[in-house]
Order: structure tokens, then C-alpha cells, then sequence
């Protein structure tokens, strides 16, 4: 089953809106359609919006796996980011295997859409992710954590992750959701 998603927005009619999919959990789908969701278009402003899918219901109302999430979305970002950019994939991983992937039609912006990748207070592996993958993070402030303090600690986290991975904290974007 392969679950559709469009991108309803409009951005085309706007200089400054932007438009794409706020977070779509890489284990519910195909890498490839991840992909193809976003690249073509990205002459307009679109972003991709990806993550490990933070509820286990999600996970198991497709009948996907919840176990080994973040090593699936981390494959999946080693696929997506490259196809974006471009690129043909050939990969060999533990949960997905390509052998020379590419996206057709390929969008006009050479680096593609830019990746969002957002977290519920991720742990140090999904901010190593942001920090190697991301172009955006998203700050997903659970209701719990809606408040200043709790982004500013979020913000906090990512920075220095950003710097203990070699990148750069001002190169990051950053949204928040709350």
C-alpha cells in the first residue's frame, strides 16, 4: 500500500510562502517515493519533511515495524538526500537496497528541496541525523514542552550537535512547531 500525499499550498502565488510535507515518517513508504513527492517540483518553494515517525500507532496501523526506526531512517536519508541532489544511488543496507536510483524528472534547483527533518525531543542519534542531513529542523514541541524554556533547551541541544558533527550551527534553519 502506498499512502499519497499532495502538496496543497499556495505558495506558487506568493514570493515568500513555502510549501511541503511538515514531517512524513520514511518507514511508512517507499524511499523512493519520499523522493518523488518533492523533487519535481522544486522550482517552487517546497521543502521535504521527513522523519522516523515519532508514535508507535502510526507505525503499526500501516503494519510497519516500530523496532530499529532510526537505523531505517537514517538509510533512507543516505537514498533520499542524494536523489534530491540529483544523484543516481546504488546502496546496500540492512532494510533498503537501490542499484543506480534516480529521480525523473529531476526539479531545476541543482541541490533540490531543501530537507526538513524535525524531532520529539530526539536523542543524540536523530540530532547527529539533523546536523549531517538537514537543511531545516523542525522543533516538535510536545504540549508538555510548549514553552520558551523548552525550545530554548531543544535549541540549545541542537547547536551543540552541530558542532560536535563538524557543521556549522549558523548553516542550519530552524522551524518550530507547537
Amino acid at each position: 500500500m502506498r499512502r499519497v500525499g499532495g502538496l496543497h499550498d499556495q505558495s506558487c502565488l506568493s514570493d515568500t510562502r513555502w510549501t511541503g510535507h511538515h514531517r512524513t515518517c520514511t518507514a511508512l513508504d517507499g524511499v523512493d517515493h519520499r523522493a518523488e513527492l518533492v523533487g519535481p517540483s522544486n522550482e517552487i518553494r517546497v521543502h521535504s519533511g521527513l522523519g522516523a515517525g515519532d508514535f508507535e500507532s502510526e507505525h503499526v496501523f500501516y503494519g510497519f515495524p516500530w523496532e530499529r526506526r532510526i537505523g531505517r531512517f537514517e538509510e533512507a536519508l543516505q537514498i533520499i538526500k542524494p536523489m534530491l541532489r540529483g544523484e543516481s544511488v546504488t546502496f546496500d543496507g540492512e532494510f533498503y537496497k537501490t542499484d543506480n536510483a534516480f529521480l525523473i524528472p529531476k526539479g531545476p534547483r541543482p541541490d533540490g528541496p531543501p530537507i526538513m527533518i524535525g524531532q520529539l525531543k530526539g536523542g543524540p542519534r536523530m540530532k547527529r541525523l539533523v546536523a549531517q542531513y538537514a537543511d531545516i529542523w523542525n522543533c516538535w514541541l510536545a504540549s508538555s514542552d510548549s514553552h520558551p524554556e523548552g525550545y530554548q533547551e531543544s535549541l540549545d541541544a541542537m547547536m551543540a550537535a552541530c558542532e560536535k558533527h563538524g557543521r556549522d550551527p549558523a548553516t542550519l534553519e530552524r522551524n518550530v512547531t507547537v
